[in-house]
């Protein structure tokens, strides 16, 4: 929030917080729809959403089941139309790093004691590449 401390002119905060008010109302309204699609999957585990490009898409990491040991899904979802894009099942019961990067997000998914397998998956389609440590492999999962 702004501070008219920060400002010499009473014009120039004025402006700074009504942008501030706005930006404030339009994450106020992303959180209830992001809850309400949350809600929709039944997801017990949530990360961080991200956006994909500047479009309302976000991705979801969820579980498969309510076990807690269940594997876990990728959801992109997209909040303007209120739909699934695409949902990709890693075979992991946990994740461990994510990163992103304009077009994929790298995920290091683990099984019971150590790293299991890297993921590579395109934001757009969903399309998923990976390699298996312990069987010294690479894999193609493809999304629902």
């Amino acid at each position: 929030m702004p501070s008219y401390s920060d400002y010499s002119d009473t014009q120039a905060y004025l402006d700074a917080l009504e942008a501030y008010q706005k930006a404030l109302s339009n994450y106020q309204d992303n959180d209830s729809r992001y809850s309400s699609l949350i809600g929709s999957l039944n997801a017990w585990q949530v990360s961080t959403p991200m956006h994909i490009d500047d479009n309302p898409t976000f991705i979801l990491e969820h579980n498969e089941t309510t076990e807690s040991d269940s594997n876990i899904l990728l959801s992109a979802m997209d909040t303007d139309k209120k739909k699934v894009l695409w949902t990709i099942n890693t075979k992991a019961s946990s994740i461990n790093l994510t990163h992103q990067d304009s077009s994929n997000l790298v995920v290091l998914t683990s099984g019971s004691s150590e790293a299991e397998n890297i993921l590579n998956v395109s934001l757009k389609t969903g399309k998923t590449t990976g390699y298996n440590f312990k069987y010294n492999r690479t894999f193609s999962i493809e999304p629902n």
